[in-house]
């Protein structure tokens, strides 16, 4: 018996309320390929993380929640990519929610 299809989301459309109900999200297309709903996925797709917590970059293209303060002390959302060195933000790609949008 096959696992029911996951919530799918594009990268574009995730929120905060996506990351309020699942904190780590993982990309399709390279890990789910043997799923039956995969032609469904582009490089964009993401479902949620139902592994375990904590994660690690090893376990594949993840987004976690993320709370940011900015240099002026406003707090904000969002999230980055797990990285394997402390401080890389090429690899961690943080993402701040503002005004309904994401920023990276």
């Amino acid at each position: 018996m096959s696992k029911p299809k996951p919530e799918l989301k594009q990268f574009g459309y995730l929120s905060p309320a996506d990351f309020d109900t699942h904190p780590v999200w993982i990309a399709c297309h390279t890990e789910d390929y043997a799923e039956p709903w995969f032609n469904e996925t582009d490089e964009e797709t993401f479902r949620p993380w139902t592994g375990a917590l904590p994660v690690s970059p090893s376990d594949g293209m993840l987004l976690v929640r993320a709370r940011f303060e900015l240099r002026d002390g406003s707090p904000h959302d969002g999230f980055l990519t797990p990285a394997f060195k402390e401080g890389d933000l090429g690899m961690l790609q943080p993402h701040l929610f503002v005004g309904g949008g994401s920023f990276g």
